[in-house]
């Protein structure tokens, strides 16, 4: 599309002088030379004239200032410093701002640089519509990136070895044997026991009265990578120690506390009593022992 952009700068007659002394101006170094001036060196050059046969521009110095990002006072003392350079030469006019012209090495061959219309392409002409179209369609397949490599699938992973079931744990169903796997694997033990620990599951299990898979059920179910007799006896006296029922709280009776039998005298002196104290009071109250 460089010959479209080409084209519009010809139909505005752009000068390419500005920008080859812009950038001869940046790539310019010179003993003496400070970062200051080098800026105003730079908007100077942004500014020269099209219509000028020679780089010539006049901006006013608060412009200077303004671009460069300095005071005025500093942009006319830049202006001072590339005057004595030799590398800005600078023609004071009555009433208006001065006229400057810029002497730098690449001003030479910048003033005799070719405008944009003088290399642009000539335009198409009396293209058929399909062969414009043709024409952008190659221009942009020129241009079309590569198409993206797309990865391999990544190959399947192995299947997981079998469980080396000891011969105490054979007997039991492969199901249960690896829910037993996965219990061992959370505590970080490895999937199947070994010999001599299924040995000892298998005394254990013994000692509990139970068989090797219920052993290895109850483990299961209660998250246990091993068994000992021990857990399920304390958890069975447990449960028998509730299931035993509680003595019944005996009453006191007052014929229990003297089993023997109440002397004849005894009842006598209490009738007595009875009488004399019912003569007083007018009321009649039950002894103990039914007397």
């Amino acid at each position: 599309m460089w010959h479209i952009v080409a084209r519009k700068f010809a139909i505005r007659k752009v000068p390419i002088m500005c920008y080859l002394l812009t950038a001869a101006a940046i790539n310019f170094n010179a003993p003496g030379l400070k970062s200051a001036a080098k800026h105003v060196l730079i908007v100077l050059a942004h500014h020269v004239n099209s219509k000028s046969s020679s780089p010539t521009c006049w901006p006013a110095v608060e412009r200077i200032a303004q671009m460069s990002g300095m005071s005025p006072r500093a942009a006319q003392y830049a202006l001072r410093t590339l005057e004595n350079l030799g590398l800005v030469r600078v023609q004071h006019r009555l009433g208006t701002s001065p006229r400057y012209t810029i002497t730098l090495p690449g001003a030479a061959s910048a003033e005799s640089a070719p405008t944009a219309a003088e290399f642009a392409p000539p335009p198409l002409q009396n293209l058929h519509p399909n062969k414009e179209v043709e024409f952008i369609k190659n221009t942009n397949t020129a241009h079309t990136a590569s198409p993206v490599p797309v990865p391999p699938p990544r190959p399947a992973p192995p299947p997981a070895a079998p469980l080396c079931v000891p011969e105490e744990l054979k007997t039991i169903e492969p199901q249960m044997l690896e829910e037993f796997a996965v219990v061992r694997k959370t505590k970080k033990k490895a999937p199947m026991p070994t010999r001599t620990e299924a040995q000892d599951l298998a005394e254990q299990a013994q000692r509990a009265g139970l068989t090797v898979a219920q052993a290895v059920r109850l483990c299961i179910v209660k998250g246990w990578a091993r068994f000992e007799a021990a857990w399920v006896q304390d958890r069975r006296s447990a449960q028998q120690d509730a299931a035993v029922p509680s003595k019944p709280v005996e009453t006191w009776k007052p014929e229990t506390v003297n089993a023997s039998p109440i002397p004849d005298e005894v009842r006598k002196r209490w009738a007595e009593m009875r009488a004399e104290i019912a003569g007083r009071t007018g009321i009649i109250r039950p002894l103990a022992h039914g007397v």
